[in-house]
C-alpha cells in the first residue's frame, strides 16, 4: 500500500504491531524459508513467518521500517490500519512486535509478495466485498423463519408417528409396535444421514485449503436443503386433507433430494460464497422435485437408486452451473486446488463412508420384501467389481503404474451410482458385477482424460470432478435401468413379480416392457433437460456480483470466510549479523528430523544476506 511508518514517531514502550509486505528480492527475505508457505494474492507463491531481527536494525526508537531494512520495496504499516485484514485472516497473519529491552530482538511478520498497487487495492476492496457479516445472517435468519411458518401452517405428523396411533392400532388389531413403518425404515435413513452428511463432507476434503469449507458448507446446506425438500416433496407427494403427513419416509426423500445438491455443490466447490450455496440450494431443490414428480408419477419410470433423478440432474446442474460461473483467472488459485497427504487422507473417510452405506442408499426407498433385499444385494456386487476396475485402469494410465488417489476416491464409488436405477430390478448378480466393471473403467478415464479437456475446451471448472463420478455413470444407469425394463418378462419376474414390480397388467392395464423401457429413457432425458435448463437460469442469478464472492486468486482458501488460526515458525537471526553484539546471540535450539535412529541432528545455518554478513557465527534455525 506504499505506507511506511514515519519517522520520529515516540514509542514509551517500544510495544505497537505491524505487517511488512517485501518482494522476493528483498535481502532478508530468505530468512523467511522456515515460514509456512501459502499462495500469494497474485497467484505466486510466497513465504512467511516470524523474523526476528537484532534491534540494532532500529538505530533509535523513532526509525523507520523502511530504513531499518534497507531497499528491497519494503512497506511498514501500523496497527490500526491492517487490523480489519488481520481478523478477516486473509492476507496473513498480524504479529507483535517485542523489542523488549534495548538492544533485543525485534519480532516482525514478513511476507514475500511480488505485487503491485493495483493488486493490494483489489485485495483490499475484495476483503470487504466477501464480509458476510450482515447479509449471510440476514439471509439464515429469514430462510428459518419461513421454514417454521411454513412447517407450523403444513405439516402435521403421519398418523404412525402421532399419538393418536394407539387408537389405528386398536381398530386394525395391531398387538405390536414393530408393525410402525419407522422400525423398517429407520435403519436405512441412519445411512443415507451419514452419507450426506459425512460422506459427501469429507469427500470434498482433498483441498489443501478448503476443509472448513467443505464440510461445513455441505452441512449448512443439507440442513436448509431438508427442510425445504419436506415441504415441496410434501406438497407433491405426501399431502393429505390439506396438510403434509410427515413420517420416516418423507426424511428419506428428503435426504435423497439433499443428496443431489451435495452432488451439485462439487462442482462449484471452492469457488462460490455460503450465500451463492443457500440460493443454489433452494432453486435445485425445488426442480428436482419437480422433475421426480414428472419422472415417477406422470411418466412412470423406475429409480430406486436415484441414478437418473439424484446423480443425473445434480451432476449436470452443477456443471451448467460452474460453466456460467466460469472464471478466467482461476489459474490464479490453482496451487490451492491440488491436495497434500493429509487432506487426501481425509477424503479417503468420505469415500469408505459412501462405500459402505451405498446398498442402504439405493434400497431405502424400494418396497419391503424382495425388492429392497435385491436393491442392497446388486449395489453390494457393483461396487465391489468397481473398485477392481478402477485401480486397473488408474495404475495403467499412469507412465509408472503408480495409483492416483483421486480415482480411488471417486471412481471406486461409481458402480453404486451406475447400479441406481435398476437396483430393485432382476438385473441378476453377474448383471451387477458388469455394471460395475464398467463405471469404474469409464470413471476413471474421465479421471485422467475428459476433466482436463471439458476444462480447457469446454470452460467447466469441475473441482471434484462430479461429471465423472455422478453424470457418466448416472446416464449408464439410466440406460442399463431402461435395457433391463424393456427385457423384463414372466419367465424373469414370474407373473406376480411382475405385477408387483412393474404394475403390468394391475393398474398399468395397458402398460408393457417397451413402453416401460421407452419411459426410462424419456425419464433420463426429462432429468438432462431440467438440469441443464435450470442450471443455466440458476447461474446467471448466482453470477450477481452481491453474493459475496471471493475473487479468482482467491478461491479454495478457507479463510475468506472461515476464521483460521495458522500455524507460524519462527526464524532467528542473532544480533551480530547487525554488525554489534557479536556475542549476544539468541540461543539455539535443536532441530529433531525425521531419521530413522530418531538422533537429534543440530540444524543447518542458513547463508546470511551479503549486507548483513559478518565473520560471527550465524543463525539457528528453529522450527
Amino acid at each position: 500500500m506504499g505506507v511506511v511508518v514515519a519517522m520520529g514517531i515516540v514509542i514509551p514502550v517500544w510495544e505497537f504491531f505491524v505487517l511488512i509486505w517485501m518482494s522476493d528480492e528483498h535481502p532478508l527475505s530468505q530468512f523467511t524459508r522456515t515460514g509456512r508457505e501459502r499462495p500469494g494474492i497474485d497467484g505466486t507463491r510466497r513465504s512467511w513467518g516470524v523474523l526476528h531481527l537484532p534491534s540494532a536494525l532500529l538505530p533509535s526508537p523513532g526509525a523507520s521500517l523502511l530504513g531499518a531494512l534497507g531497499s528491497g520495496r519494503p512497506r511498514g504499516t501500523l496497527a490500526g490500519w491492517v487490523e480489519p485484514w488481520a481478523r478477516g485472516r486473509h492476507h496473513g497473519q498480524l504479529f507483535r512486535v517485542r523489542p523488549a529491552q534495548c538492544p533485543g530482538p525485534l519480532s516482525v511478520s514478513l511476507v514475500s509478495e511480488p505485487s503491485v498497487q493495483s493488486k493490494r487495492l483489489a485485495v483490499r476492496s475484495m476483503a470487504w466485498n466477501t464480509n458476510l457479516r450482515g447479509r449471510l445472517p440476514i439471509t439464515c435468519l429469514i430462510l428459518q423463519v419461513t421454514m417454521v411458518v411454513l412447517f407450523g401452517v403444513f405439516v402435521r405428523y403421519d398418523i404412525q408417528a402421532d399419538a393418536h396411533w394407539w387408537l389405528e392400532k386398536k381398530r386394525k388389531n395391531i398387538s405390536s409396535d414393530v408393525e410402525n413403518e419407522f422400525y423398517y425404515r429407520y435403519p436405512s435413513f441412519q445411512d443415507v444421514h451419514a452419507m450426506v452428511f459425512v460422506g459427501f463432507g469429507f469427500l470434498m476434503t482433498f483441498l489443501q485449503r478448503y476443509g472448513f469449507s467443505a464440510v461445513g458448507f455441505n452441512f449448512l446446506l443439507a440442513a436448509f436443503g431438508i427442510q425445504w425438500a419436506l415441504l415441496m416433496q410434501g406438497w407433491f407427494h405426501y399431502f393429505e386433507e390439506g396438510h403434509i403427513v410427515l413420517s420416516v419416509e418423507n426424511i428419506i426423500q428428503a435426504d435423497f433430494c439433499v443428496a443431489s445438491s451435495c452432488v451439485a455443490f462439487g462442482a462449484v466447490l471452492g469457488k462460490v460464497s455460503p450465500m451463492q450455496l443457500l440460493i443454489m440450494t433452494f432453486f435445485q431443490v425445488t426442480l428436482f422435485t419437480v422433475n421426480e414428480f414428472i419422472l415417477l408419477n406422470l411418466i412412470e419410470a423406475k429409480d430406486a437408486g436415484g441414478s437418473m433423478t439424484i446423480h443425473t440432474f445434480g451432476a449436470y446442474f452443477g456443471l451448467t452451473v460452474t460453466w456460467i460461473l466460469y472464471r478466467k483467472n482461476l489459474d490464479q488459485s490453482k496451487q490451492r486446488q491440488s491436495s497434500v497427504y493429509h487432506s487426501d487422507l481425509f477424503a479417503m473417510i468420505g469415500t469408505l463412508f459412501l462405500w459402505i452405506y451405498w446398498p442402504s442408499f439405493n434400497s431405502a426407498s424400494s418396497f419391503h420384501g424382495d425388492a429392497q433385499h435385491r436393491a442392497a444385494l446388486n449395489t453390494y456386487l457393483s461396487l465391489a467389481a468397481s473398485v477392481l476396475t478402477t485401480v486397473t485402469v488408474s495404475s495403467i494410465v499412469h507412465k509408472k503404474g503408480k495409483l492416483d488417489m483421486v480415482h480411488i476416491q471417486n471412481a471406486t464409488l461409481a458402480g453404486g451410482v451406475g447400479v441406481g436405477t435398476a437396483a430393485e430390478m432382476m438385473l441378476t448378480p453377474y448383471g451387477a458385477l458388469i455394471v460395475g466393471f464398467f463405471c469404474g473403467i469409464f470413471s476413471t478415464l474421465g479421471f485422467a482424460y475428459l476433466s482436463p479437456f471439458l476444462e480447457s475446451r469446454l470452460r467447466i471448472q469441475d473441482t471434484c470432478g462430479i461429471h465423472n463420478l455422478h453424470g457418466i455413470p448416472g446416464i449408464i444407469g439410466g440406460i442399463v435401468g431402461a435395457v433391463t425394463a424393456a427385457y423384463s418378462s414372466p419367465d424373469v419376474y414370474g407373473e406376480p413379480g411382475i405385477v408387483h414390480s412393474f404394475g403390468f397388467g394391475s393398474y398399468k392395464v395397458d402398460w408393457n416392457k417397451r413402453m416401460q423401457g421407452r419411459s426410462q429413457i424419456f425419464g433420463l432425458l426429462l432429468s438432462l433437460a431440467m438440469a441443464l435448463v435450470g442450471g443455466i437460469i440458476v447461474g446467471f442469478i448466482l453470477k450477481l456480483p452481491f453474493w459475496g464472492q471471493a475473487a479468482d486468486e482467491n478461491c479454495f482458501e478457507d479463510s475468506i470466510y472461515w476464521e483460521v488460526h495458522e500455524e507460524v515458525n519462527t526464524v532467528y537471526i542473532p544480533e551480530d549479523l547487525a554488525h554489534k553484539h557479536s556475542t549476544s546471540l539468541v540461543p539455539a535450539m535443536p532441530l529433531v528430523l525425521p531419521t530413522t535412529s530418531a538422533s537429534i541432528v543440530p540444524p543447518v545455518p542458513p547463508t546470511p544476506p551479503v549486507s548483513l554478513a559478518t565473520s560471527a557465527p550465524s543463525a539457528a534455525l528453529v522450527h
